[in-house]
């Protein structure tokens, strides 16, 4: 969309009169064309949540990114177990998505993997 060259009558200007607050996106792997919040950036993923009604988009976390809570940083290990946990993996909420193709329930199939996340 930056690449568009600017103009009073122009897509780039007639898209942010009515899409002032969105940004338009391409998915990279399966290229399906949506749109998504302004704070988006390259790498985020687009994830849908059991029980919602549109998909959302999440930036995958690290401990050096905000991850500082003592008892989600923690080692992957019980506490007096020494017992290895499931391994968690932590992303931050951006935003809602409208993503064409998807809305309706078709990225979800019978053989579809579901994933504990922890949103932070």
């Amino acid at each position: 969309m930056d690449e568009l060259p600017p103009g009073e009558d122009g897509f780039r200007s007639q898209f942010s009169k009515y899409h002032g607050g969105r940004r338009l996106f391409v998915t990279g792997q399966n290229q399906f064309l949506g749109l998504g919040p302004m704070s988006m950036e390259a790498g985020d993923e687009v994830w849908v949540l059991k029980g919602s009604r549109v998909p959302f988009l999440l930036r995958k976390m690290n401990e050096e990114e905000g991850v500082d809570d003592e008892e989600l940083a923690e080692p992957n290990v019980d506490k007096g177990k020494g017992t290895p946990k499931i391994a968690r993996t932590y992303y931050k909420y951006i935003g809602d998505l409208y993503v064409h193709g998807i809305m309706h329930g078709e990225a979800v199939g019978a053989a579809s993997e579901w994933k504990d996340i922890i949103l932070v």
